[in-house]
């Protein structure tokens, strides 16, 4: 098989190009290279591969309620019951998602409700986002295609997705925090110091947004419970936080900046 060689230079210049313009897009690449390779129907396989994403509109926390093996499951059903030949598109267009939202090192909650455990397998998001760009765009320029029946297609990517279930790291949300109050963790900071710690309040202030050099948008408020501390969380998760709303929180506390804050918030729950 041979490739142009112009391929992977484009695949890194479209990831410096996009990366901080369109959310998302990786996934359409991804999804659109197999559409092709795997002679797909196209429009499911990328509308299926931005699905999950679809949580934002509901006001779900992100990677949790749409990024479960049981909601994908049940369409999986319902499409193989109403329009059996979409079903092979659509099943491995949902799954190509939920496969490279697990390379992050904030992971997955795939198992969720039965279980908080989050799926990951920690690599740099920028190195993962060049390899899949490279990759997608060698197929996509080549028009490669892979001729498989669409039942060893499927089962291929059920087993590739299954075995990278196995092989991740796992950690659970909530599990591996220090239960505490805010109060507590003002007044004994050398304790809790860069700990997880799960504590709970009232958002007493209006939702601030923040956006670093490295193009991560983060959410930033007030919690309230007797003291006050301030959180930080990536824009992108738990999303319909608002002022006044009592919510559960889990992240870690540190006192390395001017006033104690949380960050790298990895679960909250609206009480």
């Amino acid at each position: 098989m041979e490739f142009k060689k112009s391929a992977i230079f484009n695949g890194f210049k479209f990831f410096i190009i996009l990366k901080k313009k369109v959310i998302g897009i990786v996934h359409i690449i991804f999804a659109g290279m197999l559409s092709m390779l795997l002679s797909l129907n196209p429009y499911v396989t990328l509308i299926s591969s931005m699905l999950p994403d679809a949580e934002f509109l509901f006001n779900l926390p992100h990677r949790v309620v749409f990024h479960s093996v049981f909601f994908l499951i049940l369409l999986s059903i319902l499409i193989f019951i109403k329009k059996k030949e979409y079903f092979p598109s659509f099943f491995i267009g949902f799954t190509s998602h939920l496969i490279l939202d697990m390379f992050s090192n904030t992971g997955v909650l795939f198992l969720y409700p039965l279980s908080q455990d989050n799926f990951y397998i920690p690599v740099n998001s920028e190195i993962s986002g060049i390899f899949v760009f490279t990759v997608s765009s060698v197929f996509l320029l080549n028009k490669t295609k892979i001729n498989l029946s669409r039942k060893k297609l499927v089962i291929a990517v059920a087993s590739a997705f299954v075995l990278l279930m196995f092989f991740s790291n796992k950690t659970n949300s909530c599990s591996n925090c220090s239960i505490t109050s805010i109060e507590e963790m003002l007044s004994l900071k050398e304790k809790y110091n860069e700990k997880q710690v799960l504590t709970n309040g009232t958002i007493c202030s209006g939702i601030k947004t923040y956006k670093s050099s490295s193009g991560t948008e983060y959410e930033i408020f007030e919690l309230c419970n007797n003291e006050k501390i301030t959180v930080w969380k990536r824009k992108e998760d738990f999303v319909g936080l608002k002022e006044n709303k009592t919510v559960e929180i889990c992240g870690k506390f540190t006192t390395r900046y001017t006033t104690p804050e949380i960050y790298y918030v990895n679960w909250v729950k609206e009480l």
